[in-house]
């Protein structure tokens, strides 16, 4: 107010700080004789007239146009940009509701000695960042929810199928349990082996039903890959090289 009173400015602009307290200011230049002031928004351009002396008044302000500014972010020493290109919006929802990632290992049924189960099972790790597990009964209702919804699913429909299934069951009981909408991400792997391991562990526990076979055993070991031994060079005195080769074997 003291600077106002001292220089006594035609026109006195507030550029800095919230609206209230540009509004604030403009009230200050008003009182204190100010003839020409306002409050601008982002991206108004004004203009006054050249003055020869002070002697001549000035008519004001005049409008020049608006630039379409967009608001920039910067995201440590690289990272710069707008929202769209920081994803503000996606990591205030991240904080906000939370996020979950789940990791699905499947076990499609396999068939031996003519029998087949017709529902899939999995091996389901579930990670959460920014979420309220109520001490872990989330967690353990996830993993129920995650295993159910699994299992829903046909025995021959593709990942894609079990990630989207998932996800959209996990969320919608997050939401029924603590009102929040959290970004949820499946991702499924399919392994073949891992069945045939499983059920051949059954098998010989003897916690299955199923007659344990020669058929069955031979799936099993057709599955795995043929190893081939490598050549094996050896060097004589006389510097010529003799190559041994050895044929391939199934590891049985």
């Amino acid at each position: 107010e003291e600077v106002l009173k001292i220089v006594k400015p035609q026109h006195f602009l507030p550029i800095h700080g919230e609206l209230v307290f540009l509004k604030e200011h403009e009230l200050l230049g008003k009182s204190t004789g100010v003839r020409h002031t306002t409050v601008i928004k982002n991206g108004e351009m004004l203009g006054v007239s050249h003055l020869r002396n002070r002697k001549v008044l000035s008519n004001g302000f005049s409008s020049l146009g608006k630039e379409n500014l967009q608001l920039m972010y910067s995201d440590g020493d690289k990272a710069f940009g707008t929202s769209t290109e920081l994803c503000i919006d996606e990591r205030l929802r991240i904080a906000s509701d939370g996020i979950i990632v789940v990791s699905m290992e499947i076990l499609r049924p396999q068939k031996i000695d003519g029998i087949i189960e017709n529902s899939l099972k999995g091996k389901i790790r579930i990670t959460t960042r920014c979420l309220w597990l109520d001490k872990g009964k989330l967690l353990d209702a996830l993993h129920k929810a995650a295993h159910a919804a699994l299992s829903s699913c046909p025995v021959n429909c593709p990942l894609a199928h079990m990630e989207r299934t998932v996800s959209e069951v996990l969320r919608k009981m997050v939401r029924k349990y603590s009102g929040k909408r959290p970004e949820v991400i499946a991702i499924a792997l399919e392994n073949p082996a891992g069945v045939l391991s499983d059920e051949l562990d059954e098998k010989l526990s003897g916690n299955s039903n199923v007659g344990f076979g020669i058929p069955a055993v031979r799936k099993v070991m057709d599955g795995h890959p043929k190893r081939r031994e490598p050549n094996k060079i050896k060097a004589e005195n006389d510097s010529n090289l003799h190559i041994e080769n050895t044929s391939e074997q199934n590891l049985i």
